[in-house]
């Protein structure tokens, strides 16, 4: 836009509020594991680890997982050394693209969040879950790039 002609954009109410989708990918079969929680933070990780181990009680899982502090925290680790089948890879800083996953988390963007205003955050949280649940493992391992 021209300088002194941009455009105001109006932004709903409390817009500084968010949510967190937490989930893995299993690279095989190109199965989805996700889960939305308000808040990203040790806690909810661990949340999420627990139910990694219920859907796969008797796999060791391996999560490849960035440096956010929510995975790398003292509570995290103590809750890892005492359930031994998950094991956290830990990518180097900056370095999203080894992890595929991160594709995904862009085509969720693509297909429910950009370019669309949402005056609340329920409808976006609704969105992600059916665009998640609708997501076959052939399409998860294609938007990833895992499989062609």
């Amino acid at each position: 836009m021209k300088v002194g002609q941009q455009a105001k954009i109006l932004i709903p109410q409390n817009w500084n509020r968010y949510f967190s989708v937490f989930g893995a990918l299993n690279p095989i079969d190109g199965e989805t594991v996700f889960q939305i929680f308000d808040l990203k933070n040790g806690v909810n990780f661990i949340g999420f680890l627990e139910l990694l181990l219920k859907k796969f009680p008797v796999l060791d899982i391996y999560l490849v997982v960035d440096n956010a502090t929510y995975h790398r925290s003292k509570m995290v680790k103590e809750w890892i050394a005492k359930n031994p089948k998950i094991h956290l890879i830990y990518l180097p800083p900056k370095s999203p693209q080894l992890n595929p996953v991160e594709h995904l988390w862009r085509w969720l963007k693509g297909e429910v969040a950009a370019n669309r205003t949402y005056m609340d955050l329920e409808p976006l949280k609704r969105g992600c879950i059916e665009t998640l649940s609708s997501l076959t493992s052939a399409d998860a391992l294609r938007i990833t790039g895992l499989k062609s």
